[in-house]
């Protein structure tokens, strides 16, 4: 966690909490749980998944693993490579390499029986409230969604918000909207902290080779420096911020926005010409308006999507700058074709399922205490500080 905590020395504290939580827990897996609600949505029970039947075959097989190899493995199963893997939405999944054979693969598939895998994916895009440490739904896969799927409501805000995303895009890619001089926005700068910056950050410099006129960068750190050093090259006249705060009371977000605000003031902007300089992602639109962002220039963000998944809402709008609405577009469209995938097809083909299963396997039977990703693509490099956050709060928060 030491680059995390460096980058947010405000943060180390909650950082360190939940290092020492899972710590606490001799089999850390036991965190994770299977919900269940009553029929007005509320949580009923929760099971540990150290309590199901079929968890308990694991060890034997893993200690009956733990002195073979990959060599042996192949040399015993010449179809090896063809048998685990598995292709989706454009991705492929090689899980050939890993400590397993058909029986500790058939006990996991067990597993996934036993709770009822898919009828839990199921209640995910059904709206249940399957985060049962935040108690609220998990809605993410509405957000890139093509459809209300029986949440025709929250839908409708989804694609309103969709349709605003992509006029603002639209007008800053065309050089449409000015600044307090006159001259065509150039730069957005995007201040967020947790998931309002790392799925952003990592999604932009993703496809960086996919971008357009705008110029977009991002300022997380609560020092000065962070904020100072991205604006030292740019011109005050010609960029625009985006404050992403749902709350509007984010103590780091708030502080680095009220810097720009005195960095916009400071080249000669009046105290009405700054709306043409910000957007903001919140729900506080009162303390947006005291901060002076126009209400039109704001965008809602949701209780149902936690921040960590929330690139794909109005936060994203970052990313949908840096390279044109058709292009973020078609990265929904990626997101939507593997949440199809995983909502319609059984665990033994189901590539999110199976590497949920394989955590399971080393955290739970193999006795594994780390997990590393190892993106090979350097445009990929920011992708284990997004999945960093994303799983630590995924496993709890309170």
């Amino acid at each position: 966690y030491k680059r995390q905590t460096m980058r947010r020395p405000y943060r180390r504290s909650t950082v360190l909490q939940r290092v020492a939580q899972k710590k606490r827990c001799n089999d850390w897996p036991r965190c994770l749980s299977i919900a269940t609600t009553d029929a007005d949505n509320h949580m009923t029970q929760t099971d540990l998944l150290t309590d199901r039947t079929a968890l308990r075959t694991l060890r034997p097989l893993a200690e009956q693993l733990a002195g073979a190899s990959v060599q042996q493995l192949f040399a015993g199963d010449p179809d090896r490579a063809r048998k685990y893997s598995v292709e989706a939405a454009g991705l492929h999944l090689d899980f050939s390499k890993h400590l397993l054979d058909d029986t500790a693969l058939a006990a996991l598939l067990a597993l996934a029986a036993e709770v009822d895998l898919p009828a839990r994916a199921a209640a995910l895009f059904a709206g249940e409230r399957v985060n049962n440490t935040e108690h609220r739904p998990a809605l993410h896969t509405l957000l890139r969604a093509n459809g209300a799927g029986g949440l025709a409501e929250l839908y409708r805000e989804v694609t309103t918000t969709r349709e605003r995303m992509r006029y603002w895009s639209d007008r800053l890619n065309a050089g449409e909207q000015n600044g307090f001089s006159g001259k065509a926005i150039t730069d957005v700068v995007n201040i967020g902290i947790g998931g309002s910056d790392l799925g952003p950050r990592l999604v932009t410099e993703a496809l960086r080779p996919f971008q357009g006129s705008i110029s977009v960068h991002y300022v997380a750190n609560v020092d000065p420096a962070d904020l100072s050093d991205t604006l030292r090259a740019l011109n005050p006249e010609t960029t625009l911020f985006i404050i992403c705060s749902k709350s509007f009371r984010t103590e780091e977000t708030l502080t680095n926005g009220l810097a720009a605000r005195d960095w916009l003031l400071n080249a000669g902007a009046s105290e009405t010409q700054l709306a043409s300089h910000f957007l903001a992602m919140t729900t506080n639109l009162e303390a947006a308006a005291a901060f002076g962002i126009l209400p039109e220039h704001c965008l809602p963000l949701w209780d149902w999507v936690g921040g960590r998944y929330s690139v794909w809402s109005a936060i994203g709008l970052s990313c949908s700058i840096a390279v044109g609405w058709s292009n973020f577009e078609a990265f929904l469209d990626g997101a939507r074709r593997m949440d199809e995938h995983f909502a319609g097809t059984t665990p033994e083909r189901n590539l999110p399922m199976l590497l949920s299963l394989l955590e399971v396997w080393y955290g739970n039977a193999m006795g594994a205490e780390n997990h590393v990703v190892l993106p090979y693509d350097n445009s990929l490099q920011r992708l284990p500080d997004f999945l960093q956050q994303l799983t630590m709060e995924s496993n709890g928060k309170r």
